[in-house]
């Protein structure tokens, strides 16, 4: 559900999220999405990228677009 390929990264805000969102646990979010923590923790510190679907699993869960969850400025700046 990770790309791991090399290339812009769009950073997840997630952990802001997941205080606003009543102290939502990585290990949480992680399951509501049908991932690991350890991959939450990957995409948070921008080790990995959130394939698109996967990102949009999130984004979902939080109700909230994609745009919002992400920081896509990297990715538009190269096209």
């Amino acid at each position: 559900m990770v790309a791991q390929r090399p290339g812009p990264q769009a950073l997840l805000a997630c952990s802001a999220l997941r205080s606003r969102a009543a102290l939502l646990a990585q290990a949480l979010l992680a399951d509501a999405v049908g991932t690991t923590r350890q991959t939450i923790t990957s995409i948070e510190v921008g080790r990995h990228t959130a394939s698109l679907p996967f990102a949009h699993k999130i984004a979902r869960y939080f109700g909230l677009a994609i745009e919002e969850v992400f920081d896509l400025s990297e990715i538009d700046e190269g096209m």
